[in-house]
């Protein structure tokens, strides 16, 4: 009996240890999750019946935002460039009366053609706009040109983004409206502002193939929205931009080599471990949705629902003006056949 009753201590000590190895890597995953998946917004303020118009929203946080959006009760459009992806995506609202409130207009942002169009058709619908949440992005990492002789991950993610805001100034400012902007931090990929303004070449940049870098175009691009939200508020017009976190989502598609293997196979389980889920990821683009006054403060950018510091380089204005100046240039020049002009 001694004997069988320390064999069954030892047993006993075997198989609780092999359950708490098991159970504290476990533990610890779902504290990490926990935490990366933070914070949900708490805002009440009604959206029912205002018009907002929300880019890329057929997939990711623009999906899991604009659908929360038409459950609130707001009437949003779906801006953009697969009818049959964004029509499946207002499906998953399963209810008639939401659905009523999702329209889906086709915009393509890498054509200046496809958004002049846009607003035609959505003006010819629409008497107002209460928010413009522009969020539709490319990562490209192939070079490619898109049909207006632009770079396609710079027209896509900046240039043709401030074209729709200026089409849209006069609808959003008579119904005192907003305009939100959904960036990164990626651009911290530059060290230094010499190293982010000798890459770019401000006025004199044409484009080539030559050194290109689909993960530098994505990062100046994304700090172009940061310099244009600034300059709307300058401008008068109330705007914001923000960080949703890192996500898993569908952005990453075109990556190839280096970068596929760290998305595709290393973001497994690492990857997975650290970043935000669709839903939470749409928190803060949400939480801006629903902001008002001291809430809502223009020209500010957000992370987590809350203001966060940019680097002093990333607020000079001397730096913001050198961008708008540079895409001015680049919009009226390969505009100029399309009667485009930045005007803002």
């Amino acid at each position: 009996m001694e004997i069988l009753s320390k064999f069954l201590s030892f047993l006993s000590e075997k198989i609780s240890s092999s359950i708490i190895y098991r159970i504290c890597p476990l533990f610890i995953c779902f504290i990490i999750r926990k935490f990366c998946n933070r914070p949900r917004t708490w805002l009440t303020a009604s959206v029912e019946g205002k018009i907002i118009i929300f880019t890329g929203a057929s997939d990711g946080i623009g999906k899991e935002a604009a659908l929360q959006l038409v459950r609130d009760g707001a009437k949003v459009v779906f801006a953009c460039r697969n009818k049959e992806k964004t029509e499946s995506a207002i499906k998953e609202l399963k209810n008639e009366k939401w659905e009523k409130n999702a329209f889906f207009i086709e915009l393509d942002l890498s054509s200046f053609e496809s958004v002049k169009k846009f607003v035609k058709t959505f003006k010819q619908n629409f008497q107002r706009l209460d928010i413009l949440v522009n969020n539709a992005a490319l990562v490209n990492q192939n070079y490619q040109l898109t049909q207006d002789g632009i770079e396609a991950t710079l027209q896509t993610n900046t240039f043709s983004p401030m074209i729709l805001t200026q089409l849209l100034r006069d609808y959003i400012q008579n119904s005192k409206g907003k305009v939100i902007n959904v960036t990164g931090k990626i651009f911290y990929i530059f060290k230094r502002e010499k190293e982010y303004f000798d890459n770019l070449k401000i006025g004199e940049y044409d484009f080539e193939k030559n050194n290109y870098s689909g993960i530098y175009q994505y990062s100046y691009s994304k700090l172009g929205n940061v310099f244009f939200t600034k300059y709307l508020n300058k401008k008068g017009i109330n705007s914001t931009t923000l960080h949703p976190g890192v996500i898993n989502t569908s952005l990453t598609r075109d990556m190839k080599g280096i970068f596929w293997f760290f998305f595709k196979i290393i973001r497994y389980p690492l990857f997975m471990l650290f970043s935000k889920s669709k839903y939470m990821g749409a928190q803060t683009i949400l939480h801006l949705c629903y902001a008002e006054n001291e809430e809502f403060q223009s020209g500010e950018y957000y992370e987590d629902n809350k203001i966060t510091k940019l680097k002093d380089w990333v607020l000079n204005e001397d730096n913001l003006a050198s961008f708008m100046e540079f895409s001015k240039k680049i919009i009226d020049f390969y505009g100029k056949g399309k009667d485009i002009r930045f005007t803002l």
